[in-house]
C-alpha cells in the first residue's frame, strides 16, 4: 500500500523551507527483477519512470567497455550466464529506449525488451546484518568512512572504509575526545558533544583518513547532519529549532579537506524537529511526534534552504531518520527498522514505507552507494547491512 503524502503548514507540523531540482547524472541501479510482480512491473512501467534497463545473470561482458551500458550508446557487447549466477538487472535512468541486444541465456530477451523498470525491492533494502566489532552508541557512514561514538564517548574511525567502499573494515582507529553524535561528510567529520557544542574533523586527505584536529564551530547543536555530495549541514538545538550552515563553498570535484567545508554562519529555519539528516535523497527530519516530513526543492543534494516541509505518512512513530540515494532509512520508537522506497527525481517523497528485520537506535545510510550502518545502543552493538546494490562487477565492467 502506497503511503499519502500530503502538504502541510510549517506551523501545524510544528516541523523547510528553494526551488524543485533535479539530477541530471544518470546512476546504475539494481534489483533482483525477477522477484517482481506483474502488477509492480505494470505500475512503474506505466509512470514511465524508466527509459532503459537491461538484465543480466551475473553475466560476464566479454567486449569489457566500461560504457557498455550507457544509454547514449547501447553497445551491450556480448553475454554469457552462469549456471547458477543470481538474476539482476542494471537500470539506468537516461532518455534512450532499451535497444535490441541477445543474451545467451534462455529467455531474458524478452525481460529485456520490457524495459524492466526500478521497483526499489532486494538491493535497496539489502538481504541481511553483519555484526561488527566495536561498542558503539552512534554511527555514520559516507565517503568520509564509518565513524562513530563507543560507549566512553571516543570518536572512532573505521579503517578502510573511506571513500565509499562497501566493505566492514579492520578494526578502529579512536580519537580520544568525547563526543555525543558524529556525522560524515566528504573529507570532513562534523559532531557535537554532550554541552551541544559543535565541532568539525578537518585535514582529511587521502593520506590521512583521521584528519588533524578538530575545529570548534560558533553554535549550539543536539544533533547535526553533513551532506556529502553538497556538503552542506543542518542541525537541530535542544529546543528543537532547526539550523542550516551559511557560506559552504567547495571547489568542483574537490579532493581532501578545504576550509571553505565549515562555511560561515548558521541560518535559523521555520518549524521544529528532534532529529534530521541531509543527503541525496534531500533533507528529512522527524519532529517531537514521530511525524516524518522532508524540505521540497532539496532532492539531489542541492544545498538550498528548499521551499517547504511536506509530511510523509509513517506506520508509526519514528525517531531517527537518515537521507540516502533515492532511499531514505528510519527507525521507530520500538527500534524498528523501515526503508522509505519509491523515492525517484519525480517523487521526492517516495511510495511506501518498508520493514527491514532487526532492531536497532540508531542508523545511517550513504548519500552514495547506500551503505547502511546501525547500532543497538542498549548492547552496544555495531551492525551493516549486507548485498546493497550488490551485482556481479563484471556486469559492469
Amino acid at each position: 500500500m502506497h503511503a499519502i503524502v500530503v502538504l502541510v503548514s510549517l506551523m501545524a507540523l510544528s516541523c523547510v523551507a528553494g526551488r524543485d531540482s533535479r539530477k541530471s547524472d544518470f546512476k546504475l541501479r539494481y534489483v533482483d527483477a525477477f522477484s517482481a510482480t506483474a502488477e509492480e512491473l505494470e505500475s512503474v512501467t506505466a509512470r514511465n519512470e524508466l527509459h532503459c534497463a537491461m538484465l543480466c545473470t551475473n553475466v560476464k561482458v566479454a567486449s569489457r567497455t566500461r560504457n557498455a551500458f550507457a544509454c547514449n550508446s547501447f553497445a551491450i557487447g556480448n553475454l554469457s550466464s552462469s549456471s547458477n549466477g543470481s538474476r539482476r538487472c542494471v537500470l539506468m535512468d537516461e532518455t534512450q529506449p532499451l535497444g535490441n541486444a541477445t543474451v545467451s541465456a534462455p529467455g531474458l530477451n524478452s525481460y529485456m525488451r520490457e524495459a524492466v523498470p526500478f521497483i526499489g525491492r532486494g538491493s535497496v533494502a539489502g538481504s541481511g546484518w553483519q555484526q561488527v566489532s566495536g561498542d558503539f552508541v552512534d554511527i555514520s557512514v559516507d565517503n568520509a568512512g564509518v565513524w562513530g561514538v563507543n560507549k566512553n564517548k571516543s570518536v572512532g574511525y573505521r579503517d578502510f572504509t573511506a571513500a565509499g567502499v562497501n566493505t566492514a573494515g579492520t578494526g578502529w582507529t579512536y580519537i580520544s575526545e568525547p563526543f555525543r553524535q558524529i556525522s560524515a561528510g566528504n573529507w570532513i567529520v562534523w559532531g557535537v558533544k554532550d554541552d551541544g557544542a559543535i565541532y568539525a574533523r578537518i585535514g582529511i586527505s587521502p593520506g590521512n583518513r583521521y584528519g588533524t584536529a578538530w575545529q570548534s564551530i560558533p553554535g549550539n547543536m543536539s544533533q547535526i547532519s553533513v551532506n556529502a555530495n553538497s556538503y552542506e549541514v543542518w542541525g537541530v538545538s535542544s529546543n528543537e529549532s532547526i539550523w542550516r550552515r551559511n557560506g559552504i563553498a567547495v571547489p568542483c570535484n574537490n579532493v581532501g579537506y578545504k576550509p571553505g567545508m565549515l562555511g560561515t554562519s548558521w541560518e535559523k529555519m521555520g518549524g521544529r524537529l528532534a532529529y534530521i539528516s541531509t543527503g541525496a535523497a534531500g533533507v528529512w527530519g522527524v519532529n517531537r511526534g514521530g511525524e516524518v516530513c522532508y524540505v521540497t526543492g532539496t532532492y539531489g543534494s542541492v544545498n538550498v534552504a528548499g521551499d517547504r516541509w511536506q509530511q510523509v505518512a509513517a506506520p508509526s512513530a519514528f525517531k531517527v531518520i537518515s537521507s540516502g540515494d533515492d532511499v531514505v532509512w528510519a527507525i521507530n520508537n520500538n527500534d524498528e527498522v523501515f526503508v522509505r522506497k519509491g523515492i525517484t527525481a519525480t517523487k521526492h517523497g517516495g511510495e511506501e514505507w518498508v520493514p527491514v528485520s532487526g532492531s536497532l537506535s540508531h542508523i545511517s545510510v550513504s548519500s552514495n552507494g547506500n551503505l547502511v550502518w546501525g547500532v543497538d545502543a542498549a548492547n552496544f552493538k555495531i551492525y551493516r547491512r549486507t548485498e546493497i546494490n550488490e551485482v556481479d562487477d563484471t556486469c559492469i565492467r
